[in-house]
Protein backbone atom coordinates (compact mmCIF):
# COMPACT_ATOMS: atom_id res chain seq x y z
CA UNK A 1 0.00 0.00 0.00
CA UNK A 2 2.79 2.42 0.92
CA UNK A 3 4.76 1.47 -2.23
CA UNK A 4 1.70 2.19 -4.35
CA UNK A 5 1.36 5.64 -2.78
CA UNK A 6 5.03 6.37 -3.47
CA UNK A 7 4.71 5.34 -7.15
CA UNK A 8 1.61 7.50 -7.44
CA UNK A 9 3.56 10.39 -5.92
CA UNK A 10 6.31 10.05 -8.55
CA UNK A 11 3.76 9.81 -11.35
CA UNK A 12 1.93 12.92 -10.26
CA UNK A 13 5.11 14.97 -10.00
CA UNK A 14 5.77 14.44 -13.68
CA UNK A 15 2.18 14.81 -14.77
CA UNK A 16 1.36 18.05 -16.55
CA UNK A 17 -2.24 17.66 -15.58
CA UNK A 18 -1.28 18.31 -11.99
CA UNK A 19 -0.42 21.93 -12.83
CA UNK A 20 -3.01 24.59 -12.40
CA UNK A 21 -3.56 27.50 -14.78
CA UNK A 22 -1.07 29.73 -12.93
CA UNK A 23 1.73 27.15 -13.22
CA UNK A 24 1.66 25.93 -9.62
CA UNK A 25 1.40 22.22 -8.84
CA UNK A 26 -1.57 21.04 -6.84
CA UNK A 27 -0.76 17.85 -4.96
CA UNK A 28 -3.46 15.52 -3.59
CA UNK A 29 -3.46 14.00 -0.12
CA UNK A 30 -1.38 10.83 -0.66
CA UNK A 31 -1.82 9.51 2.86
CA UNK A 32 0.13 9.22 6.04
CA UNK A 33 3.82 9.46 6.78
CA UNK A 34 5.79 6.42 7.90
CA UNK A 35 8.02 6.82 10.96
CA UNK A 36 10.48 4.19 12.24
CA UNK A 37 11.49 4.09 15.89
CA UNK A 38 13.82 1.89 17.95
CA UNK A 39 12.30 2.40 21.38
CA UNK A 40 9.83 0.86 23.81
CA UNK A 41 7.95 4.00 24.74
CA UNK A 42 4.69 2.30 23.72
CA UNK A 43 4.20 0.98 27.26
CA UNK A 44 0.61 -0.03 26.45
CA UNK A 45 1.62 -2.48 23.70
CA UNK A 46 0.81 -6.13 24.32
CA UNK A 47 3.21 -7.01 21.49
CA UNK A 48 6.24 -5.83 23.48
CA UNK A 49 8.14 -8.28 25.68
CA UNK A 50 8.50 -5.46 28.21
CA UNK A 51 4.78 -5.67 28.94
CA UNK A 52 4.97 -7.93 32.00
CA UNK A 53 1.24 -8.57 32.33
CA UNK A 54 0.44 -9.86 28.88
CA UNK A 55 0.43 -13.65 29.35
CA UNK A 56 0.08 -14.39 33.05
CA UNK A 57 -2.83 -15.92 34.90
CA UNK A 58 -5.10 -18.87 34.18
CA UNK A 59 -6.95 -18.74 30.85
CA UNK A 60 -10.71 -18.35 30.85
CA UNK A 61 -12.36 -21.45 29.37
CA UNK A 62 -14.62 -19.61 26.98
CA UNK A 63 -14.55 -17.11 24.13
CA UNK A 64 -15.64 -13.47 24.25
CA UNK A 65 -18.28 -12.00 22.00
CA UNK A 66 -16.91 -11.34 18.49
CA UNK A 67 -18.14 -7.76 18.90
CA UNK A 68 -15.36 -7.14 21.44
CA UNK A 69 -13.05 -6.85 18.41
CA UNK A 70 -14.94 -3.81 17.09
CA UNK A 71 -14.33 -0.18 17.98
CA UNK A 72 -15.52 2.90 16.06
CA UNK A 73 -17.00 0.56 13.45
CA UNK A 74 -13.56 -0.97 12.76
CA UNK A 75 -12.97 -4.68 13.38
CA UNK A 76 -9.58 -6.10 14.33
CA UNK A 77 -8.14 -8.19 11.53
CA UNK A 78 -6.68 -7.85 8.04
CA UNK A 79 -7.42 -4.49 6.45
CA UNK A 80 -8.25 -2.70 9.70
CA UNK A 81 -5.69 0.00 8.95
CA UNK A 82 -7.40 0.75 5.65
CA UNK A 83 -10.78 0.80 7.40
CA UNK A 84 -9.37 3.19 10.00
CA UNK A 85 -8.07 5.52 7.28
CA UNK A 86 -11.44 5.46 5.50
CA UNK A 87 -13.46 6.15 8.65
CA UNK A 88 -11.14 8.25 10.80
CA UNK A 89 -8.71 9.81 8.31
CA UNK A 90 -4.99 9.45 7.68
CA UNK A 91 -2.62 9.10 10.62
CA UNK A 92 1.13 8.54 10.75
CA UNK A 93 2.31 4.92 10.78
CA UNK A 94 4.75 4.44 13.67
CA UNK A 95 6.88 1.32 13.24
CA UNK A 96 8.87 0.03 16.21
CA UNK A 97 11.67 -2.52 16.01
CA UNK A 98 12.46 -2.93 19.69
CA UNK A 99 11.20 -4.81 22.69
CA UNK A 100 11.18 -8.24 21.07
CA UNK A 101 8.86 -7.61 18.14
CA UNK A 102 8.16 -5.48 15.09
CA UNK A 103 4.90 -3.63 15.49
CA UNK A 104 3.18 -0.81 13.64
CA UNK A 105 0.60 1.56 15.07
CA UNK A 106 -1.65 4.38 13.93
CA UNK A 107 -3.10 6.76 16.51
CA UNK A 108 -6.18 8.98 16.67
CA UNK A 109 -7.20 11.48 19.33
CA UNK A 110 -10.12 13.64 20.34
CA UNK A 111 -10.37 17.10 18.84
CA UNK A 112 -10.49 18.87 22.21
CA UNK A 113 -7.44 20.73 23.47
CA UNK A 114 -5.90 19.23 25.45
CA UNK A 115 -7.10 15.86 24.09
CA UNK A 116 -9.27 13.77 26.40
CA UNK A 117 -8.88 10.38 24.73
CA UNK A 118 -6.75 8.42 22.28
CA UNK A 119 -7.48 5.40 20.09
CA UNK A 120 -4.51 3.39 18.81
CA UNK A 121 -4.61 0.53 16.32
CA UNK A 122 -1.63 -1.82 16.34
CA UNK A 123 -0.56 -4.26 13.63
CA UNK A 124 1.87 -6.99 14.62
CA UNK A 125 3.38 -9.84 12.61
CA UNK A 126 0.37 -12.06 13.34
CA UNK A 127 -1.77 -9.99 15.69
CA UNK A 128 -4.01 -6.96 15.78
CA UNK A 129 -5.01 -4.76 18.69
CA UNK A 130 -6.65 -1.54 19.70
CA UNK A 131 -5.93 0.58 22.77
CA UNK A 132 -8.20 3.22 24.29
CA UNK A 133 -6.28 5.65 26.49
CA UNK A 134 -7.46 8.62 28.49
CA UNK A 135 -5.55 11.86 28.96
CA UNK A 136 -4.62 10.58 32.44
CA UNK A 137 -2.57 7.72 30.97
CA UNK A 138 1.26 7.98 30.95
CA UNK A 139 2.70 9.57 27.79
CA UNK A 140 4.53 7.70 25.05
CA UNK A 141 6.77 8.59 22.12
CA UNK A 142 5.19 10.22 19.05
CA UNK A 143 1.80 10.75 20.68
CA UNK A 144 1.95 14.18 19.08
CA UNK A 145 1.47 12.48 15.70
CA UNK A 146 -2.02 11.25 16.60
CA UNK A 147 -4.61 12.49 14.10
CA UNK A 148 -7.63 14.42 15.32
CA UNK A 149 -11.11 13.02 14.78
CA UNK A 150 -14.49 13.84 16.38
CA UNK A 151 -15.24 10.10 16.53
CA UNK A 152 -12.73 9.58 19.35
CA UNK A 153 -14.09 10.78 22.69
CA UNK A 154 -13.70 9.66 26.29
CA UNK A 155 -17.05 7.85 25.98
CA UNK A 156 -16.23 5.83 22.85
CA UNK A 157 -17.11 2.19 23.48
CA UNK A 158 -17.09 -1.26 21.92
CA UNK A 159 -20.54 -2.72 21.16
CA UNK A 160 -20.00 -4.93 24.21
CA UNK A 161 -19.64 -1.92 26.53
CA UNK A 162 -15.87 -1.66 27.02
CA UNK A 163 -14.85 1.96 27.49
CA UNK A 164 -12.64 4.23 29.55
CA UNK A 165 -13.56 5.01 33.13
CA UNK A 166 -14.94 1.58 34.06
CA UNK A 167 -14.24 0.39 37.61
CA UNK A 168 -12.87 -3.01 38.59
CA UNK A 169 -16.30 -4.03 39.86
CA UNK A 170 -18.00 -3.00 36.61
CA UNK A 171 -15.44 -4.88 34.52
CA UNK A 172 -15.84 -8.02 36.62
CA UNK A 173 -19.62 -7.85 36.25
CA UNK A 174 -19.18 -7.44 32.49
CA UNK A 175 -16.39 -9.96 31.80
CA UNK A 176 -16.38 -12.24 34.83
CA UNK A 177 -13.38 -12.95 37.09
CA UNK A 178 -10.10 -11.94 35.37
CA UNK A 179 -7.23 -14.25 34.53
CA UNK A 180 -4.93 -12.01 36.54
CA UNK A 181 -5.07 -8.90 38.71
CA UNK A 182 -2.25 -6.52 39.54
CA UNK A 183 -2.20 -3.36 41.66
CA UNK A 184 -2.84 -1.21 38.60
CA UNK A 185 -4.25 -3.61 35.99
CA UNK A 186 -6.58 -6.50 35.18
CA UNK A 187 -6.35 -9.01 32.35
CA UNK A 188 -8.67 -11.56 30.73
CA UNK A 189 -7.04 -14.22 28.55
CA UNK A 190 -9.35 -16.60 26.70
CA UNK A 191 -8.55 -20.22 25.91
CA UNK A 192 -11.16 -20.79 23.21
CA UNK A 193 -10.15 -17.72 21.19
CA UNK A 194 -6.81 -15.94 20.79
CA UNK A 195 -7.98 -12.81 22.61
CA UNK A 196 -6.60 -10.83 25.54
CA UNK A 197 -8.49 -7.95 27.17
CA UNK A 198 -6.47 -5.73 29.46
CA UNK A 199 -7.22 -2.64 31.51
CA UNK A 200 -4.93 -0.24 33.39
CA UNK A 201 -6.22 1.88 36.26
CA UNK A 202 -5.59 5.17 38.01
CA UNK A 203 -7.29 4.67 41.34
CA UNK A 204 -10.37 2.63 40.45
CA UNK A 205 -10.97 4.13 37.01
CA UNK A 206 -9.73 2.53 33.79
CA UNK A 207 -7.34 4.85 31.97
CA UNK A 208 -6.52 2.22 29.34
CA UNK A 209 -8.72 -0.46 27.79
CA UNK A 210 -7.21 -2.77 25.19
CA UNK A 211 -8.19 -5.77 23.09
CA UNK A 212 -5.46 -7.91 21.51
CA UNK A 213 -6.24 -10.55 18.89
CA UNK A 214 -3.91 -13.16 17.38
CA UNK A 215 -5.08 -13.49 13.80
CA UNK A 216 -5.17 -17.12 12.62
CA UNK A 217 -5.44 -16.21 8.98
CA UNK A 218 -9.10 -15.49 8.29
CA UNK A 219 -9.67 -12.59 10.65
CA UNK A 220 -12.74 -14.36 12.06
CA UNK A 221 -12.86 -14.88 15.81
CA UNK A 222 -12.80 -18.53 16.78
CA UNK A 223 -11.30 -19.97 13.56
Amino acid sequence: MHRLRFLLFLLLIGCAACSSSNGTITMPNLGAEHVVRWDNSDWWSLSSIHNINKQDGSPIWSAPSPMVLNIAGITLGPGMDTDAENKLGYAAYIERHSGGSVRQSICYRSVKEPPTAYLIFELGRASHAFYLLSADAPPWGDMGLCAKTPIVTKSISTPTGLHLGLTREQLTEMLGPPSAQHPTSMMWRYSQAPVIIRTVFAGDSAIMVSVWYADRGSGVLGD
